[in-house]
């Protein structure tokens, strides 16, 4: 009878056993999630809520419950493996719980507020600039008065948000120190440009997409040097961009040369491009230039002096001629001319050179043309010259021929008429036009 007592009571036992398991682990729902848990978490039992049940997986439960009322599918499962992703320590910050708590307010997740997270806190992606670039609105004889900006400013992840644009006067203080520029000479050779701002808003009126088109006009320009165009724009997620490009140079006068040489009126001017570091820059001046003492293969000076010789009227420079290899004279002067050549107002100055054509020879003057090696070292500078510099478009012309200036002709000597004779051979082969000095 007791043995009968006893069995009774394991069983009992069993059965309750079994009863407390099958109750601890009912899921009426099959969501992964105990019905005991679903009360205990304040959500229904026969409703399923299989983003928590995920979020469990993944995340400490206090964590977790944060997805408990929200809509499952992909974004918002995604969302919960974004924020599993971070660090402990992020998790708990302000700004994620911040961002997080307004996505899940309306205890749905789409695509755009995933998005959101993972650009601002797990895989951040910064936006792109493309075709950043300008033309120019009004411009009279060369002179850029005013010039238009546009852009294109796109993202993968989130939209656009925020764009800005500056428009900034590039300055040239190193002349100063450089050159031995005076200060108060400055705003003379450079004068003042004010820095523009412009908040921007898209060509199509908002910010809305993640590509947004930018147009910004940009009017009178005092010019007179290079300016910088400075795009800027953040997305939703506050990733920022920034793109630089610099603008050539840009006139402050006129180009009245060209006015001038179009109504067939000429004025030339002798160039001299040979003050580089070592060479010929005198240093005992009652006074200096406004630039200093500048070195011609400095862009920068150049620039400057063709917008003031074409913007009063000179429309001609008469280089010294960059020979190739020079034995005696004019060291260097190749490599400051095609230096020269690099400038942005190069082409807006017509050119010739001027020259003995024979200071490779290495003999002073009188030149006589009936030693065979003062003519020939002559036609071959000249033919060099035709042959590098003539088809260029800014190439000084007279009625449609290539100007040639030589220097010192009334040291050409010959008795048995070798200088015509390197004349007539030089233009032989091309009609040119030569002016005697």
């Amino acid at each position: 009878m007791r043995a009968l007592v006893l069995l009774t009571l394991v069983l009992v036992l069993i059965l309750t056993s079994s009863l407390a398991v099958y109750y601890m682990n009912r899921d009426s729902d099959n969501d992964g999630i105990p019905d005991i848990k679903e009360r205990e978490y304040g959500t229904d039992p026969n409703k399923p809520n299989y983003l928590l049940a995920y979020a469990l997986k993944k995340l400490p439960e206090n964590e977790a419950l944060r997805f408990k009322n929200v809509d499952f599918d992909e974004s918002s499962k995604e969302l919960v493996d974004l924020y599993a992703s971070l660090p402990q320590d992020k998790r708990n910050s302000k700004e994620v719980n911040m961002i997080l708590d307004n996505i899940l307010s309306d205890n749905r997740v789409d695509d755009p507020e995933k998005n959101l997270f993972d650009d601002r806190f797990v895989n951040p992606t910064l936006p792109s600039i493309v075709n950043l670039s300008w033309t120019p609105t009004r411009e009279n004889l060369d002179k850029i008065y005013d010039i238009n900006v546009t852009f294109t400013a796109r993202d993968d992840k989130t939209p656009i948000s925020y764009a800005e644009l500056r428009f900034i006067p590039v300055e040239y203080t190193y002349m100063i120190e450089k050159y031995g520029m005076r200060p108060e000479d400055y705003p003379k050779v450079f004068p003042p440009d004010k820095e523009r701002n412009f908040v921007l808003t898209p060509v199509d009126g908002k910010f809305d997409s993640l590509e947004e088109k930018f147009s910004v006009p940009i009017k009178d320009i005092v010019g007179g040097r290079e300016y910088k165009i400075v795009a800027l724009v953040r997305d939703l997620a506050g990733n920022e961009k920034m793109v630089e490009v610099k603008t050539p140079y840009i006139r402050q006068f006129e180009n009245f040369g060209k006015e001038l040489y179009d109504k067939g009126i000429i004025v030339a001017a002798h160039y001299y491009n040979w003050y580089t570091p070592g060479q010929g820059i005198p240093k005992d001046l009652p006074d200096k230039p406004l630039l200093g003492l500048y070195y011609s293969d400095d862009n920068i000076v150049f620039n400057k002096h063709v917008d003031w010789a074409t913007g009063h009227g000179i429309n001609v420079f008469l280089f010294p001629y960059p020979y190739h290899n020079p034995k005696v004279a004019f060291i260097g002067l190749e490599k400051t001319f095609k230096k020269n050549m690099e400038a942005d107002l190069f082409n807006q100055i017509k050119f010739s050179f001027c020259s003995t054509f024979l200071d490779e020879t290495g003999k002073p003057p009188p030149y006589n043309f009936d030693n065979p090696e003062v003519k020939e070292a002559f036609v071959k500078a000249v033919e060099d010259l035709i042959s590098n510099y003539t088809s260029l478009p800014n190439y000084w012309k007279v009625d449609g021929k290539p100007v040639i200036v030589t220097w010192s002709t009334h040291a050409y000597q010959s008795k048995e008429g070798n200088i015509k004779d390197a004349f007539e051979k030089v233009g032989s082969n091309k009609d040119i036009y030569i002016i005697g000095e």
